[in-house]
């Protein structure tokens, strides 16, 4: 295992924890899912270090709050164009030394600027089998009606690496959830939410066990997981 690397690379550092940067845009949900098992025990060395939001209600800011986790809101207004919020966004991962980050519930795309600055691995929870019901404009409720209008027989979670083009990275994991009769887009949306935070806990604890060097390349598209709930 190489030794910690400057600030945005990907890294370990001596005493194997993997610092996490979690970026957010609402309710806080999958954010509350992962402090959460923090504080139990189940999310192995990943200890997060910094939440970053963009807006400055959300009541994710809440629950990084009452967890003690550092957390600060960077809004579009605040600069000048998004290229230099996205470009602020990365930096502040990278002063922060974060090994990964994550997407839990961004609602805004990361463009080139973000990438240019945090050069470490990013990963994204989506609210679908992708590559179907990915992609601009796929997003919270949009998704789980794509789903229902489709006629799909089933739906899911899936976890990927972050890349400039939308929900297109490499998948790390997935996890299958069952459309019942009578499904409106509410509800699915209730059963895929509980397979996101189990999903998600358990996928970041597997790569602090030892995917992250894998992350790097990407490799771990060979490893997907797949979990089929009804």
């Amino acid at each position: 295992m190489r030794p910690r690397e400057a600030a945005g690379r990907l890294h370990l550092s001596e005493a194997l924890r993997v610092r996490l940067g979690i970026l957010v845009s609402g309710r806080g949900s999958n954010l509350g899912a992962v402090l959460d098992a923090r504080g139990h025990g189940r999310l192995g060395a990943v200890d997060p270090v910094l939440v970053i939001c963009n807006r400055p209600v959300a009541r994710a800011l809440q629950v990084a709050a009452e967890r003690d986790v550092p957390h600060r809101v960077l809004e579009r207004r605040q600069f000048a164009d998004p290229g230099a919020r996205d470009a602020a966004i990365g930096q502040a991962f990278r002063e922060a030394s974060c090994d990964l980050v994550l997407l839990a519930g961004y609602d805004q795309i990361l463009g080139p600027s973000y990438f240019a600055a945090y050069r470490g691995p990013t990963v994204n929870i989506h609210p679908s089998l992708l590559p179907r019901h990915g992609g601009s404009g796929m997003m919270g409720l949009a998704v789980h009606q794509s789903v229902l209008a489709a006629g799909d027989a089933e739906s899911g979670v899936s976890i990927h690496v972050v890349t400039p083009d939308v929900d297109a990275g490499p998948l790390l994991a997935q996890a299958r959830v069952g459309v019942r009769s009578g499904d409106d887009a509410e509800a699915l949306a209730r059963r895929v939410l509980a397979m996101e935070h189990r999903l998600l806990v358990d996928t970041l604890a597997n790569l602090a066990a030892g995917g992250l060097s894998d992350l790097a390349s990407a490799s771990m598209t060979d490893r997907s997981v797949t979990i089929d709930v009804e």
